[in-house]
């Protein structure tokens, strides 16, 4: 064999050998990202309203002493705590091994309400106090079958908005309305392609939801000439987080 056929052969082997380890890179990446898992990162039930940072994938035993897989996606991590994720596996139906996986969260969209010609937000020397976010709606989407896709046949959308709770007895309510005022939506259209697991899976469905938070905020406005105070609560819309749940079913 000459130098330059020796040369060809060793080239032809190297591109078989370098599409060999990148093709299967990519068919696998979706098996290893539900495999991964699978390995010793637990994490304790109730360690995980200490944690602002969580691992991206994880596992942990509920409450009721059901094994639970999490995956986050890794672009949002930085938006997903430890409280979030104990209570998404708290109010949902499970069964021992299934997977949340949280996909995305969506913010409030600011609704500016007219502001007062005169802005007496300072004048009564406003305050806020924020409670803890919680949720107050979890909405079903679609479930897709392993292997499979679907499309919605309508577009899905819902809205949470803000407001005041129980009677307003504020000196200003105009500036309030216009600092706290928005809603939040999660909107799909038809054209969004909704995956199933993957055949190389464990599980056999996946069940999309959006789920819905709002803050309660205390307001309180003390009028500086009589130091008389009023107090109302308005329910702010924070968030929604989308996302989804692998079960196997039969």
């Amino acid at each position: 064999m000459t130098r330059k056929n020796s040369y060809k052969l060793a080239m032809t082997m190297l591109c078989v050998m370098l599409a060999v380890s990148l093709f299967p890179g990519v068919t696998l990446a979706e098996t290893e990202a539900d495999l991964a898992v699978e390995k010793d990162n637990i994490v304790g039930f109730q360690a995980l309203s200490e944690m602002q940072t969580l691992p991206v994938d994880f596992t942990t035993v509920d409450e009721d002493g059901k094994k639970v897989v999490v995956h986050v996606n890794p672009i949002i991590l930085a938006e997903v705590d430890g409280d979030m994720v104990a209570e998404l596996i708290e109010s949902s139906d499970l069964n021992a091994g299934d997977r949340i996986n949280i996909n995305n969260i969506g913010y409030c969209e600011r609704r500016y309400a007219p502001m007062p010609a005169v802005d007496f937000d300072n004048y009564y020397n406003t305050t806020y106090i924020y409670d803890v976010v919680r949720e107050t709606h979890n909405k079903f989407v679609i479930s897709v079958a392993k292997g499979s896709t679907k499309t919605l046949e309508s577009t899905w959308t819902y809205t949470i908005s803000g407001g005041f709770e129980g009677t307003v007895s504020l000196y200003d309510v105009a500036s309030v309305t216009a600092k706290l005022a928005g809603a939040v939506t999660c909107t799909y259209k038809t054209t969004y392609v909704f995956k199933g697991p993957p055949e190389s899976s464990k599980y056999n469905s996946r069940e999309y939801r959006v789920k819905y938070y709002k803050q309660r905020v205390k307001v309180t406005q003390t009028d500086p000439v009589t130091s008389f105070k009023r107090t109302s609560t308005y329910d702010k819309a924070v968030k929604y987080a989308d996302y989804s749940i692998d079960s196997k079913i039969g």
